[in-house]
């Protein structure tokens, strides 16, 4: 069953890599964002409706609003959300919904994370498997910073 999402803050950086990875997994997903950004651009030109203001508008037909954690329950979508009984998740139910059924790396720190991640998914993928990522930074290779393996493992920058 495909699942329609709406993403609040879908410019940023971890919100741009969870729309593509539910893109990949065939939802529908949707988004809004205070003016333009890079990512939203490109999700934008790949089919994802991105709206560059909040609205309740922007919410038709959503089943589930995921929520950037710069914006909170006074955010126009998000209240809407809550007062029409749509799930609101934060970041964390996102990764939680996407981990379902995969094995997990997840870095963690202070300094360094972005580049780890890349290197842990480059050297996974290196020794033959297919694992998806969610990176805090812009893959050269990839030219974004999330990418849909076929594997079951889920390399994350937490």
């Amino acid at each position: 069953m495909r699942v329609r999402f709406h993403i609040v803050g879908i410019g940023g950086m971890g919100m741009s890599a969870i729309a593509r990875l539910l893109l990949a997994r065939g939802d529908v997903v949707s988004g809004s964002d205070k003016g333009i950004w890079p990512l939203g651009a490109a999700l934008a030109a790949d089919g994802v409706a991105v709206a560059t203001a909040f609205d309740a508008g922007n919410l038709a037909g959503a089943d589930v609003v995921i929520r950037s954690s710069a914006y909170g329950d006074t955010n126009p979508e998000v209240a809407a959300a809550r007062a029409k009984r749509i799930p609101v998740w934060k970041r964390e139910d996102a990764w939680r919904h996407l981990a379902r059924g995969k094995r997990v790396v997840a870095v963690a720190g202070t300094h360094g994370k972005s580049t780890t991640t890349a290197l842990t998914w480059t050297a996974l993928r290196a020794g033959g498997l297919d694992p998806s990522l969610m990176c805090g930074a812009i893959l050269r290779d990839l030219r974004t910073n999330a990418y849909a393996g076929g594997g079951d493992i889920l390399v994350i920058e937490a």
